[in-house]
């Protein structure tokens, strides 16, 4: 018999990487990563967002991020 209950997990974002280019294995990679979390989940609110291409580091604004709740799959 197989257990119905779901397990929910709740994760921060506290980085996106960026690809730039026609294939994985060519390219540029860039980054925009978060200085500090928060454990109140308002990260965008309290954190500082940089841009991180190479050798330069540029603070941005919180970049959107769709925080729309995301099911896995039903079993």
């Amino acid at each position: 018999m197989q257990d119905s209950r779901v397990e929910v997990s709740q994760y921060v974002l506290v980085a996106v990487i960026h690809h730039h280019g026609d294939h994985a294995t060519c390219g540029h990679y860039t980054c925009h990563v978060e200085s500090s979390r928060s454990t109140t989940g308002r990260s965008c609110l309290e954190g500082k967002w940089y841009n991180v291409n190479d050798q330069h580091v540029d603070e941005i604004a919180c970049p959107y991020v769709d925080r729309t709740p995301v099911r896995g799959p039903q079993a």
